[in-house]
């Protein structure tokens, strides 16, 4: 018998997520769970998940010598960048490379 694909990414978050609170590898969950393991081992790179359904974690380390008050704060799907007067268009594209990288 075929094995289940997951294509909808809901469905794929509360997978990943189910297989880290169980303790599993998403190899065991998926063979435990009659899904086809290729397709749920694709999903956390898409999601910018680690493999137990946590966030990757990017760190953002700033150059030596430059310390900014934030002012302005730019809030996605729950997460908050802070940035001061002083943040510079080269600063702010690293970082959206940074989170690109993710």
């Amino acid at each position: 018998m075929a094995k289940r694909i997951i294509t909808d990414e809901n469905e794929a978050r509360r997978q990943v997520e189910s297989a880290g609170r169980a303790g599993k590898t998403l190899t065991e969950w998926a063979r435990e769970h009659e899904i086809d393991g290729r397709s749920l081992r694709s999903w956390p790179r898409k999601l910018g998940l680690t493999e137990l359904g946590r966030p990757r974690l990017v760190e953002l380390v700033p150059r030596p010598g430059v310390q900014e008050a934030a002012s302005y704060a730019l809030v996605i799907q729950g997460l908050r960048f802070e940035f001061g007067e002083e943040a510079s268009a080269s600063m702010i594209q690293r970082v959206v490379g940074a989170l690109r990288s993710c």
